[in-house]
């Protein structure tokens, strides 16, 4: 399994590690451009994983997380869990058909902020075209994993970040997310749905840091 790491600078406390997750035609290396030396830098080790079939991972031969020295972790995961989803066609054109691999500005729209320039949205899209050589989940059974079990009471607790500008997940998916694990949504303003690759990527960053550090 690929892992990506990146070791906390001095810091004054002690933090627990943090353990990075990515969603579907993404691999570890979207949260190694920002999310990483922001985290590692605020005293926190960081560490990315690309799951099965994703970015340079093959089948795991073992735990990752048993080579962590610390037995209290955080985790969080962005897009890796999709609870909720509302499919219209273009969304269904981007992803399901993978559209967005063969064009840029369906690309932008899917993922990013319009500010964002091309040269950077190639970059990435030529990235979540090479990290996917198998699909992350199957969108056709979608429906047949559904409803999804709640959660069990006093279970850990978990921080529901959406993106205003978020092309994928709206704002009704966002609240029902945020209904399942009996939270507030919290929906930042002026960010795309890769709020770790974003230009804003610092927005989502700088709420989590506070959310692990309470």
């Amino acid at each position: 399994m690929e892992v990506i790491e990146q070791r906390r600078s001095k810091s004054e406390r002690e933090n627990p590690p943090l353990v990075f997750v990515h969603g579907s035609y993404h691999a570890a290396w979207c949260w190694a451009e920002h999310w990483l030396p922001f985290f590692s830098s605020s005293g926190f080790d960081s560490y990315a994983v690309s799951l099965l079939g994703q970015g340079e991972s093959d089948e795991p031969l073992g735990t990752v997380a048993g080579t962590l020295q610390e037995w209290k972790m955080r985790f969080q995961n962005f897009q890796g869990l999709y609870l909720f989803a509302r499919f219209h066609l273009r969304v269904t054109l981007s992803l399901a058909a993978k559209g967005f691999q063969k064009s840029i500005p369906l690309c932008r729209e899917t993922f990013f902020s319009q500010a964002m320039d091309d040269q950077l949205v190639k970059r990435y899209q030529d990235l979540m075209t090479e990290s996917s050589r198998m699909p992350l989940f199957d969108l056709r059974k979608l429906n047949a994993s559904l409803p999804v079990p709640k959660p069990m009471e006093n279970s850990t607790k978990v921080l529901v970040l959406g993106a205003k500008d978020d092309f994928i997940v709206d704002d009704e998916g966002l609240k029902e997310t945020g209904w399942f694990y009996c939270v507030e949504p919290v929906c930042i303003e002026g960010v795309a749905h890769d709020m770790m690759l974003d230009c804003s990527w610092k927005k989502g960053a700088e709420v989590k840091e506070r959310k692990v550090k309470c």
